[in-house]
């Protein structure tokens, strides 16, 4: 037995199917945990999907790794005594079936906990255990639509809102399972005691948009009012989903979703850029050879800090260009950001010209070539010519 892994020596019985709970129990598995995955007579119903071979398919695979399955009819007679012998060994059992269905079979907290006091349950149910929604099964696109992250993702299909390709949903709802797992393990480590793991797609869908929750009415009032009485408005008049997903609050900055962390088009790709701080800012903005007047003088105003950088994002405007030795006009103005040679001098001593103007690529090749000679020791060279400059060869970087 290797006793590294952390969960080495634990026995765990899975009954699940489709993503949170059988991902949750691959995760203690690679743990060290030994899993026992129990289905039904058909199988996984992802075993269907798109098979390589008969009864693997990629999102099985991926999701069920490490475990040995048991093909058993919960509803035969001669199960529960099956059952029984799985869970009088087991340190965990992983549950999701729909809502009742456990204490239906007796493998529900409830009816295990007097009978082995030592065992740590764990259940994915939709919507929770309580409230209107709790009799209700559903899926993760089911609980994108109905928690709101599916409005918050900004995917589009036909004029309505869509999910995307990964089940983000399901996956976090395994991770706040596996937590709560390893969680009751330790503390059973510690009381001899149990317990009980209740999570749902709802509580991991909500996680997903923490950024949205904290809401300060003095701040966030009013102006929530008034989206809600022109939502209506737009509603009533049965204006279409594109048209109301543009009242949706904002909770970056301006500054963030103009500039500081969106993608941008260059030339032959597409980049990502994320500067969340000051000085990162300050860097990006140095690296451009450009200036930000809002990093040194904050704009306090969230409608003037938007007019400052809505109006900036589009042109060759927004920020004025730094001097640079750079003796080619390369400025171009495209429809979101300035292209071509926009690193200063001292940039560009470390790190190619961004233009493949002639000009350009000398000084950055130059640049290189007094580095070089620097650090060999040797004189600079006395004349352009043996910088490269005669007969330079274009290529990439």
């Amino acid at each position: 037995m290797d006793n590294v892994r952390p969960f080495a020596g634990i026995e765990v019985v899975e009954f699940g199917q489709f993503i949170a709970v059988p991902f949750c129990a691959q995760v203690l598995s690679e743990g060290g945990a030994n899993v026992v995955k129990v289905e039904s007579v058909e199988g996984d119903p992802v075993r269907l999907l798109a098979p390589l071979a008969p009864g693997e398919t990629r999102h099985f695979v991926s999701r069920n790794r490490g475990k040995r399955s048991l093909p058993l009819d919960l509803h035969h007679p001669s199960a529960a005594r099956i059952v029984e012998r799985l869970v009088g060994r087991a340190d965990v059992v992983l549950t999701n079936f729909r809502p009742g269905l456990a204490a239906e079979l007796g493998l529900d907290w409830q009816t295990l906990a007097p009978k082995y006091p030592r065992l740590v349950v764990g259940n994915v149910s939709a919507f929770g255990r309580r409230g209107p929604a709790a009799r209700l099964a559903g899926m993760d696109l089911v609980v994108q639509a109905r928690s709101g992250l599916m409005a918050a993702s900004g995917r589009i299909q036909d004029g309505v809102p869509t999910g995307g390709e990964n089940p983000a949903v399901d996956y976090m709802c395994a991770m706040l399972l596996s937590f709560g797992i390893a969680s009751a393990l330790l503390r059973r480590a510690t009381t001899g005691r149990g317990g009980e793991v209740d999570v749902s797609l709802l509580m991991a869908a909500l996680l997903l948009q923490n950024n949205s929750m904290v809401r300060i009415e003095s701040a966030d009032g009013p102006v929530h009012d008034g989206l809600r009485a022109r939502l209506a408005e737009l509603r009533a008049a049965g204006r279409p989903y594109t048209e109301q997903v543009t009242l949706t609050p904002q909770i970056r900055t301006p500054a963030m979703t103009n500039i500081y962390y969106r993608t941008y088009a260059t030339r032959d790709t597409a980049i990502a850029v994320a500067c969340g701080s000051l000085s990162l800012r300050r860097a990006f903005i140095k690296a451009l050879g450009l200036t930000d007047p809002a990093l040194d003088r904050p704009i306090a105003d969230r409608e003037s800090e938007l007019k400052h950088y809505s109006s900036r994002s589009s042109t060759r405007a927004a920020f004025p260009p730094r001097r640079s030795s750079c003796r080619s006009s390369c400025w171009t103005t495209s429809s979101r950001w300035p292209t071509g040679c926009s690193t200063t001098w001292r940039t560009r001593r470390s790190a190619a010209c961004a233009c493949w103007r002639p000009r350009c690529r000398w000084t950055a090749e130059a640049s290189f070539r007094r580095r070089r000679h620097r650090r060999s020791g040797r004189r600079r060279a006395p004349s352009s010519e043996s910088w490269g400059f005669r007969a330079p060869r274009w290529r990439r970087w």
